[in-house]
């Protein structure tokens, strides 16, 4: 957010904690309290939003509470929902692919422009993890990348994808 600040770019946070919203606020954020289970906060979140960048941390009945926002998002008239998801998610083949498909196939139907974001890293991570594999008695693992193509995510890069105004 920090950067979005310093770019002068308008958007609203939402956060789960009260407090943590009125921090926000007391930095010049836009910020409310939000509840993905209840409809009139996520009104409220999304109220004169044009882009929602939709990202939720692994948390329990994420894909019923994410359902919800993308329903509230098109009754609030929101026209592009750039959706944190995960690596592999068309397979549903693994755990984190059954939370976020049913959510992208709700963004799909909806009629709502959407980009989908599926890295399978992030690279403010690789460090720590180089370190992991690299330090002795150290746990890591290494993955071949001639098997897979590595889609990794600088959160600094998600500029083009969510510019405008937006919430995060």
């Amino acid at each position: 957010m920090k950067k979005l600040l310093a770019l002068g770019v308008k958007f609203r946070a939402g956060y789960h904690s009260s407090a943590k919203a009125e921090e926000a606020k007391q930095r010049g954020v836009d910020s409310v309290a939000i509840d993905f289970a209840n409809p009139e906060a996520l009104q409220l979140l999304l109220r004169g939003v044009d882009k929602l960048f939709l990202i939720s941390g692994n948390i329990p009945h994420q894909d019923e509470l994410e359902l919800n926002v993308v329903r509230e998002a098109k009754k609030a008239g929101v026209r592009h929902i750039v959706k944190n998801s995960a690596w592999g998610a068309e397979s549903e083949a693994f755990t984190f692919a059954k939370v976020h498909r049913p959510v992208e196939r709700e963004i799909e139907a909806s009629g709502v422009a959407y980009t989908f974001l599926r890295p399978n890293g992030y690279m403010q991570r690789s460090k720590r993890r180089a370190l992991s594999i690299c330090l002795p008695g150290k746990p890591g693992s290494v993955i071949s990348t001639s098997e897979i193509s590595p889609a990794w995510l600088q959160r600094f890069s998600l500029k083009p994808a969510t510019s405008g105004k937006l919430t995060i």
